[in-house]
């Protein structure tokens, strides 16, 4: 029943899909998404780890276009 606890998009998408307000988030892969997230949601972007995040861990900010390969890991998404 609660396998989205492990991933915290798939929660999100569970939420969503659910009428559970949350902010506007997207599924990110690489460099090209994140860049692609910055021109859709503006900055700073908060990224977020898919699993294995908790009490702020595996969460970065970017504050530009340029920090956002210094804040990419595998598997992220983003949330604002």
């Amino acid at each position: 029943m609660f396998w989205f606890l492990q991933d915290k998009f798939l929660q999100k998408v569970y939420f969503s899909r659910h009428a559970i307000p949350l902010a506007e988030f997207m599924q990110i892969d690489d460099l090209e998404g994140a860049k692609t997230a910055g021109e859709l949601f503006g900055y700073p972007l908060m990224i977020k780890s898919k699993r294995l995040a908790y009490d702020g861990r595996g969460n970065v900010v970017a504050h530009s276009e340029e920090e956002l390969s210094s804040a990419l890991v595998d598997q992220l998404f983003v949330w604002l």
